[in-house]
């Protein structure tokens, strides 16, 4: 069973289930799906870490 991963949009709630707007959460795909559809929730996009820069080189303070 493939999942996603999604972030609520909308708080929602039912009998069995509690999900907060803002919550991430790991959800059958199907349901994933629908949810996205509806409005309800969107994808959590993976997020590049950030890197270290080699210092620059051929620039030299002017006297």
């Amino acid at each position: 069973m493939k999942t996603m991963k999604v972030r609520m949009l909308v708080h929602m709630s039912g009998p069995n289930v509690i999900r907060n707007t803002g919550d991430e959460l790991e959800i059958e795909g199907k349901e994933a799906q629908r949810l996205i559809e509806a409005g309800i929730a969107e994808p959590v996009r993976k997020v590049k870490a950030e890197r270290a820069v080699k210092g620059r080189t051929g620039e030299k303070a002017v006297k």
